[in-house]
């Protein structure tokens, strides 16, 4: 079984994961947590040698932009390819419940937002990068497929109102673009628009305990039939 926690930066999602941790451990249940991050790991070494790689191509090369996409394109292959083993082990094999932190939609819509504004930056150019559009279509379509392969028993989308967002990001040293923030929170509502809404637990977190907040989403596991 698979349970995922995705939202804008600072709504709670790894607070509430920890927290959901402990309470199947005190229970007895099997459990793993995950963090599909794109940003890390293998997919970190492949976003630096590309950059190397693009480093060393003359600026006014006609090819640049072409290469630049495939190689994002490449670099979400691999995501995706190092992601999938580790899910297909511990659901399928280990039959354990999964705990996710992020989904292959947030990892690639973040993974295509900073290399595009990297590669924009670089090279002064916006032939270089995804636009917004592109980057909803590539990320909502993957994850679309992901579901299908893995599904999920339910999807938490974690948010909060922008002022408590940024009071939460400043207290923990973090600072997120607000246009960046609107953009994420716009391309996981159309995500949300898609999928079986008895899959969904919509929690605002502004202005509530953490405690509060951890009691709603073990409620909604209970109504779900797991037997906590």
């Amino acid at each position: 079984m698979i349970i995922v926690f995705i939202g804008t930066v600072a709504a709670g999602k790894s607070t509430h994961k920890k927290l959901l941790g402990q309470y199947f451990k005190s229970r007895g249940v099997r459990f793993r947590t995950l963090n599909i991050a794109a940003l890390g790991g293998l997919s970190k070494i492949i976003q630096l040698l590309s950059k190397k790689w693009l480093i060393q191509l003359e600026r006014n090369s006609s090819w640049v932009a072409f290469k630049v996409r495939m190689m994002l394109l490449a670099d979400i292959i691999w995501i995706s390819a190092f992601n999938l083993p580790l899910l297909f082990i511990m659901d399928k094999i280990l039959r354990c419940t999964l705990i996710i932190e992020d989904y292959f939609i947030t990892s690639i819509m973040d993974y295509l937002y900073v290399t595009s504004k990297w590669y924009r930056a670089k090279y002064r150019s916006n032939k270089l990068c995804y636009s917004r559009s592109m980057i909803t279509r590539i990320s909502i379509s993957l994850s679309i497929r992901m579901l299908r392969i893995f599904p999920i028993r339910l999807l938490i989308f974690m948010d909060a109102k922008d002022n408590e967002l940024e009071k939460r990001q400043k207290a923990r040293g973090t600072f997120e673009v607000p246009d960046y923030v609107k953009f994420r929170r716009a391309v996981l509502s159309k995500l949300l628009s898609i999928v079986d809404s008895g899959l969904i637990l919509r929690i605002d977190t502004s202005n509530r305990s953490i405690t509060d907040v951890h009691l709603e989403i073990v409620k909604a596991l209970t109504s779900l039939g797991m037997s906590l």
